[in-house]
């Protein structure tokens, strides 16, 4: 019985070693939600807070996209021309409208993106350098910085296109034609209307756009590393983080812009007058309604884009451009100077610390 208990018997270094190896396991999997929950929170207060600086030129951008006719565009000259002429129409109302659907999407869109575009680069990290854990820290290369912000956008994308269709709808609707009295009567009302395609309107342009995230980030991350390098410092200061989103989104906004406008012309809604509609069916319908929308229901992005170059002209198709760039640019700026400050602030202690004190 004494051999029988020696054999069985674990040698204490060998207890020692394992207890170590499943402390490490615990330790990395702590690291790695901690680290998720750090992306999570910062990424959602940045996106707050640029989301509720800039609205009112997202509403500017939504109604000159959304002009068809070369008439319609004469009537806004200019950004300041259309800010002065909602706020006067319209009042503060106008300039803020469809803000609740907005910050709902845009804290949602950069907390899960930050999540999953984080988590997507540890895993090619980790798998590239698992033998090696002096190197786990190393760069990715630009394609694979580039698959995962692609593969990031894609599900950000999809987990909240239909409040951006909402958005979109209430920031087109004027004072004096309100279809809509609310995010959750539009959404209830484009159900029973349009049917869950409605919802997802414009779903296609929409995952095209990645490709301006993905080129976004993939410049963002290329000068990052070369200031970092630069500089030998561990962090990017506040106006290094402002000068690498910004260079960074104006590239990619230029190249992705016309798919913004087909986007919202799509999402905008049928050519109808909704104020003289008499009421829809009671129930969920299956097709749009009424059933003449659907002639325009059916129309894809590249029939848009070939009827806007064609009727309008190639300009239109870059029309809002400018107020475009006015308002990403600083809101992307904004984002990432949060989402760097929060980051570094959660990583170097405080929140994590305690949370890790609590377990």
């Amino acid at each position: 019985q004494k051999l029988h208990q020696m054999a069985n018997c674990k040698h204490p270094v060998v207890v020692r070693r394992e207890n170590e190896a499943s402390f490490d396991a615990d330790g990395e999997e702590g690291i790695a939600n901690e680290s998720a929950f750090s992306s999570f929170v910062a990424g959602t207060a940045g996106g707050l807070v640029s989301s509720l600086l800039t609205h009112p030129l997202d509403v500017v951008i939504t109604r000159m996209q959304a002009q068809m006719h070369p008439s319609q565009a004469q009537k806004y000259r200019n950004t300041g021309s259309e800010l002065f002429f909602i706020a006067n129409q319209e009042g503060l109302r106008g300039l803020f409208s469809g803000v609740i659907p907005g910050l709902l999407g845009s804290m949602t869109a950069w907390g899960v993106y930050f999540v999953a575009y984080n988590h997507l680069r540890a895993l090619l990290q980790h798998g590239f350098h698992d033998h090696d854990a002096s190197t786990s820290k190393h760069q990715l290369s630009p394609v694979s910085n580039v698959a995962c912000a692609v593969a990031a956008g894609c599900v950000s994308t999809v987990a909240t296109q239909p409040i951006w269709l909402i958005k979109t709808r209430l920031q087109l609707q004027q004072r004096s034609c309100s279809q809509y009295k609310g995010m959750i009567h539009c959404s209830v009302d484009i159900f029973r209307t349009e049917g869950i395609y409605g919802l997802f309107r414009g779903i296609c342009p929409s995952l095209l756009l990645v490709s301006n995230v993905a080129l976004h980030f993939m410049v963002y991350e290329e000068l990052k590393s070369s200031m970092l390098q630069h500089s030998g410092r561990k962090r990017l200061t506040a106006e290094q983080t402002c000068c690498a989103a910004s260079m960074s989104k104006i590239f990619g906004t230029v190249v992705t812009y016309p798919i913004q406008v087909a986007r919202t012309r799509l999402q905008q809604g049928d050519p109808v007058d909704s104020c003289r509609l008499p009421a829809p069916p009671p129930g969920p319908l299956l097709l749009p309604y009424p059933p003449a929308a659907g002639r325009r229901s059916n129309r894809g992005m590249s029939s848009v884009l070939v009827q806007i170059a064609r009727v309008e002209g190639v300009a239109a198709l870059y029309r809002g451009m400018g107020a475009n760039l006015l308002r990403v640019v600083p809101a992307t700026a904004a984002t990432f100077v949060v989402y760097e400050r929060v980051a570094a602030v959660l990583d170097e202690g405080g929140v994590m610390k305690v949370l890790h004190t609590k377990r």
